[in-house]
């Protein structure tokens, strides 16, 4: 209420609009979040977050072209949103783009090595394109990070030492 009263008072206040959409995409309302994000970049089309969520809501909606679109845009206005790098690394992943997928997520690894999930997305990329020893260290690193995936990934490392090995 308090941010839709604010936008209220100033029409151009992209702030508000980017903080209304991303309470929207949190209740999943997603056309009201994608709208409040189009207000968001009309007002101030240098709004680098506007378009990075944007981008988050096409990728729950499974609308990865929109969404690496937002994410090139959003790189364009403010290449240090390296939240961008990891989603459309991510999206990258999931579309079967390997080599895309392994340049952003290592972008962002760089710059945070010590997230888990950034070291998982990216180890299943390795391990997709038949770089195993690449995936078992980065899978391996992704565990020890955060132990509560081991559950998740360690048949992954194991079929991936073994196919390291047999090669």
């Amino acid at each position: 209420e308090d941010v839709t009263v604010a936008i209220g008072q100033n029409t151009q206040f992209s702030p508000g609009f980017n903080l209304r959409g991303q309470i929207y995409t949190a209740q999943q309302n997603y056309s009201s979040a994608i709208a409040d994000f189009n207000s968001a970049i009309i007002a101030n089309a240098n709004y680098g977050d506007a378009y990075l969520n944007r981008a988050i809501v096409y990728k729950l909606q499974n609308e990865y072209s929109l969404a690496i679109a937002d994410l090139n845009a959003a790189l364009i206005v403010n290449p240090t949103l390296m939240d961008a790098y990891y989603i459309r690394g991510d999206i990258h992943v999931s579309m079967g783009n390997y080599n895309d997928a392994i340049n952003d997520l290592s972008m962002y690894a760089n710059n945070f090595p010590d997230k888990a999930s950034v070291f998982a997305a990216r180890g299943l990329a390795y391990f997709q394109m038949g770089k195993y020893g690449e995936a078992t260290a980065d899978l391996e690193k992704a565990v020890s990070l955060d132990p509560g995936l081991s559950a998740d990934y360690n048949t992954i490392i194991n079929e991936s030492k073994s196919k390291a090995a047999s090669k």
